[in-house]
């Protein structure tokens, strides 16, 4: 009844933009679009916040309780500040140092070491001699940055208010931040793991017997998500759909194909993963008899693999604060940071360990 009251607003009082669909599917046709209308109505009239979705285009006749209420559910965290750059990319801009918090502080320390790992890498295979024992405290360093800047961003998509909303699949803000960050620590964890007991991996010790029942359920989870991170933005593409026809914005379209690409070196590490739950410590043991540089390598290419994901969810912060635009400036820079963090040094490294290491053949060993 209190929708008949409404007077519908022309698209220039949105903004002129169209969200694509409603919470439950309809078309923002008649009923105009989002942020500045929604604002308004509610701002004129003084209503509540049922009123306020009502005007904005959720509030048709005939829908039932639970519609209604997941509709309510999907649209005020999306309306103002900065959620619309996860939307239109057109929201407040803000300065980089007051963007910046604390997780984002872990993140560029890991950043930091990346530089460093790639350019003894590069160096290595250019001839420079670098002790192995120096090295090793190199990748555990990187496991110790990695681990806390990985850390940092489960603890922050359970924590921090500001994220959660009701978007689709990966395009949900906080089951983004949440799992990517479990991507990182799965590398991480997997990249401690195949030097624990060998005299590498920054020195870290075997584990007990009793815990080692522990590395097949583990590896199998990270077979999971390093398979998601590459095919969950896709499947979320695949299902929801880019605007006209779908749920999603074009921009959260062009966002998930950058995650998508972002998450692709996990398909390599599925491989690993697989591979350890399969075999364990003693089929890793023989590897490293064999081929000596071969656990450095697979250690070094995971860690690459967490700073590509730690690169790219910092730019999609940024993006998200509005320090960046993702067209232009934040997607074009991870591409440029994953090749410097991920594949200069990966390729650097095969090079350089070229005669003790196995592309292949040590997975059959």
């Amino acid at each position: 009844a209190a929708s008949a009251d409404l007077v519908p607003l022309a698209p220039a009082a949105f903004g002129g933009r169209r969200l694509p669909h409603c919470a439950v599917g309809h078309q923002w046709s008649s009923c105009s679009s989002l942020a500045g209308g929604a604002a308004a109505v509610a701002a004129a009239l003084g209503s509540t916040r049922g009123r306020l979705l009502q005007s904005a285009g959720c509030g048709h006749r005939g829908r039932s309780l639970a519609q209604r209420r997941a509709s309510e559910a999907a649209l005020p965290d999306l309306l103002l500040g900065a959620k619309r750059n996860l939307l239109f990319d057109d929201g407040p801009r803000a300065n980089l140092v007051d963007a910046l918090r604390f997780r984002d502080l872990l993140c560029l320390a890991f950043l930091v070491w990346g530089l460093l790992l790639a350019g003894l890498n590069v160096g290595g295979a250019f001839g420079m001699s670098i002790a192995s024992e120096d090295y090793e405290r190199v990748l555990v360093a990187g496991l110790f940055f990695g681990s806390l800047s990985s850390s940092s961003g489960v603890l922050q998509a359970l924590s921090d208010s500001d994220l959660p909303d009701r978007r689709p699949g990966l395009a949900a803000e906080a089951r983004l931040v949440g799992f990517y960050a479990a991507w990182g620590l799965a590398t991480v964890w997997l990249s401690a793991r195949l030097g624990a007991g060998l005299g590498g991996a920054a020195g870290v010790p075997a584990l007990p017997i009793g815990l080692e029942v522990l590395d097949v359920p583990v590896c199998v989870l990270c077979v999971g998500v390093f398979l998601l991170g590459a095919a969950g933005p896709l499947l979320t593409l695949a299902r929801h759909g880019e605007a006209p026809s779908g749920e999603l914005t074009s921009l959260e379209a062009y966002r998930m194909l950058g995650l998508a690409a972002c998450g692709l070196p996990g398909a390599l590490y599925v491989v690993d993963a697989a591979s350890f739950a399969l075999g364990g410590a003693t089929w890793w043991g023989r590897v490293a008899e064999q081929w000596p540089a071969q656990r450095p390598c697979e250690q070094t290419t995971l860690l690459c693999g967490a700073l590509a994901v730690e690169a790219c969810m910092l730019l999609h912060r940024l993006g998200r604060e509005g320090v960046l635009r993702f067209r232009g400036e934040a997607v074009p820079a991870g591409v440029v940071l994953c090749v410097m963090l991920t594949l200069v040094p990966t390729a650097a490294q095969i090079y350089w360990h070229r005669s003790e290491i196995s592309l292949w053949e040590f997975y059959f060993v």
